[in-house]
């Protein structure tokens, strides 16, 4: 029998069901703060900051890059490596819920969490960040600005580990679907043909494009123009003219 075509009181033991659908609850609700946070980095790192944003105007984007980042690895943290017995993680209560499931679907469900593969360099990465750069200020971690970077969690594997996480708490809903990601980020939801498709940070993002100097220069400034491109790189010219196209301009 599949485990996920069961629902959770079907292989749960009664007196334990409430208390399952409670920590459940706030699992999920942590889940969807780091998938709602790691949607916006994304969308951020993939937005050409250096292009679109007036020298000493992109600080903005860039911090807010680098808190999101924090975040996510504060969740990660939560999620996963709190060694607090007396917190929540997603690893001690998979062990509750193994406890607590009827005898016949023990090992079914211990396989399925078995198969999971963890990142554990990513992991150690971000017990060190936490411990040395957001939860304590190490006076005795004198790190050059080199070092110091290398703290930080690289999008590549925040993904990762996001997806184990996400993975996991799908064995623990057995059959019940539970959202990780809030309606206006999630792409599986369905919107009216008249509402733009755009979540708020595209169309923030957009904005920032289409009302950008550089976007706008070989129409408002022609003069100007030609000096400009020729600084450009090959790839931000593709990239200039990718979001000229978007927003009904012409090549340039």
């Amino acid at each position: 029998m599949n485990l996920r075509e069961l629902q959770p009181a079907d292989v749960i033991q009664p007196s334990w069901l409430e208390q399952y659908k409670r920590k459940m609850d706030r699992l999920q609700q942590e889940l969807i703060l780091l998938n709602s946070n790691l949607y916006v980095l994304e969308k951020l790192s993939k937005f050409p900051i250096h292009l679109f944003t007036e020298p000493l105007r992109g600080q903005f984007l860039d911090m807010v890059a680098v808190n999101l980042s924090s975040m996510c690895a504060m969740s990660v943290w939560r999620l996963r490596l709190d060694p607090d017995t007396k917190s929540l993680t997603l690893r001690r209560f998979s062990e509750d819920v193994g406890k607590h499931l009827r005898p016949k679907y023990r090992q079914e469900f211990n396989t399925a969490l078995a198969d999971l593969k963890w990142d554990e360099r990513a992991l150690e990465r971000v017990e060190k960040f936490r411990h040395k750069s957001m939860a304590h200020f190490d006076s005795k971690c004198n790190l050059s600005p080199q070092e110091r970077r290398k703290l930080w969690l690289s999008l590549p594997d925040l993904t990762k580990l996001r997806d184990t996480l996400n993975s996991l708490f799908e064995i623990l809903c057995f059959r019940l679907h539970r959202a990780v990601l809030p309606p206006y980020y999630d792409p599986k939801v369905l919107r009216p043909r008249d509402m733009d498709p755009r979540s708020d940070v595209e169309v923030i993002l957009d904005k920032i494009a289409r009302n950008s100097p550089m976007l706008n220069m070989p129409e408002e400034q022609p003069q100007v123009w030609p000096f400009h491109r020729q600084k450009l790189t090959k790839d931000d010219l593709k990239v200039l003219n990718e979001y000229r196209r978007k927003f009904g301009l012409p090549e340039v």
